[in-house]
């Protein structure tokens, strides 16, 4: 959890590469060209020759399986078959000549591949291809490297998302005219390298307007913005014309076990906002390990009454309401800015909350909530509440490393 909420987080003044890593890098740089107006780039294979064992026959069985699957299911069966065929139409899946199976013995690896659907998009199938499938010890991903992390941390993106009044976007701007020259550079540049940009989103009707409709998110796909709609962002709501960040409160019916109880606490919450409530659900997951309770063992008495309360107190955080944007739209020049962090522990639990403090050219002073975070203490070890205070203080120093990257 650590790493997932703060792997931008380092104590040395670079990040650091393993020699993969470096290898990796340096064969994509060596490597990759423009094809007909797009990039390509090699497969990073691990130094030396892979040898692969052939999995035709273990392929087979499994595609078997999806097509029987696909017998059952009509509307599944039109929507894979759509899927399909836009991948032929669009050249990124190709029949595959008799000549071409008479490859070298160990240079050539089936991979399966499923469809997926999501809630969300229930009109829409994925093909999602199995690269971790492996067969006699070894898979696609294992003869393959990895190579350095260079992604932004969802985390990074949230609050960078707050840091401007217009775009759904990296960057965005203080201003409508701001708005539209980065959008018309990002996509003259995108462009360039034979990338599309496209689902754009804004809570400008201004700036969403310069974009012709195939290019608009579903949800504005006219100029006007349906004040009833909303936008999911990362975990939380994004509320358009409020421009405010909610939570969906709708939690899926999961049995009261142990098994449940953590497909529960899948709710994201990466900012913090509500990690008091969150805190309480994972206290009472905390005592069921502690009682050593099997994944599929029902709850019972106290633990069984504290879980059900949550449950039912959870569609309050609808009425929680966030600012999307740092500062108010009326404040002025900002002439300075301070973080101001708070930390604090118990017996169960440590944490640490921060704030942004603005100032403008008026006097005006402004505090915005940026980050929250909380821990429980662990089980096994006993620790003193001066030690878990220190802890709580050292969780304050490395959130303030973590947002001073930011800018």
């Amino acid at each position: 959890m650590w790493e997932t909420d703060f792997k931008d987080i380092l104590l040395t003044p670079t990040p650091t590469m393993s020699r993969e890593d470096k290898y990796a890098l340096q064969l994509m740089e060596d490597n990759i060209k423009m094809v007909d107006g797009h990039y390509q780039s090699p497969l990073p294979w691990k130094p030396g020759c892979p040898e692969f064992p052939n999995n035709r026959d273990a392929v087979m069985r499994r595609t078997n399986n999806l097509g029987n699957r696909l017998l059952r299911n009509d509307v599944l069966m039109d929507k894979y078959c759509s899927t399909m065929a836009e991948f032929i139409q669009k050249v990124w899946a190709r029949k595959i000549p008799d000549t071409e199976f008479e490859a070298p013995i160990g240079k050539v690896w089936y991979l399966p591949h499923q469809p997926v659907t999501t809630e969300q998009k229930p009109g829409k199938v994925r093909l999602v291809f199995d690269a971790g499938a492996r067969y006699m010890s070894t898979s696609l991903n294992d003869q393959l490297l990895q190579g350095p992390d260079m992604a932004n941390g969802l985390l990074s993106v949230l609050l960078r998302f707050r840091m401007y009044k217009y775009d759904d976007f990296l960057l965005g701007a203080d201003s409508i005219s701001e708005g539209k020259r980065i959008v018309k550079q990002t996509s003259e540049l995108t462009e360039c390298g034979g990338f599309h940009l496209n689902k754009w989103r804004s809570n400008s009707e201004e700036i969403i307007s310069c974009f012709p409709e195939k290019d608009r998110a579903q949800i504005q796909a006219n100029v006007n913005l349906d004040p009833n709609r909303v936008e999911r962002v990362l975990g939380v709501v994004w509320f358009v014309i409020e421009d405010c960040f909610g939570f969906n409160t709708k939690l899926k019916t999961k049995p009261a076990t142990k098994r449940g109880v953590l497909a529960i606490l899948s709710l994201i919450d990466l900012m913090g906002i509500v990690s008091p409530v969150i805190l309480q659900a994972r206290l009472i997951f905390q005592e069921l390990c502690r009682q050593q309770l099997g994944w599929d063992e029902t709850i019972v008495e106290n633990e069984q009454i504290a879980w059900e309360s949550w449950t039912k107190a959870i569609p309050d955080l609808s009425e929680v309401k966030l600012p999307r944007y740092i500062k108010p739209n009326s404040f002025g020049v900002i002439v300075s800015q301070e973080l101001h962090y708070f930390g604090d522990a118990s017996q169960v639990a440590y944490g640490t909350v921060s704030y942004l403090r603005l100032t403008d050219e008026n006097g005006q002073i402004h505090c915005s909530f940026l980050l929250g975070k909380s821990r429980l203490c662990p089980i096994k070890t006993i620790c003193s509440l001066p030690r878990l205070e220190i802890t709580a203080a050292a969780l304050c120093v490395r959130v303030d490393m973590f947002l001073r990257r930011l800018n």
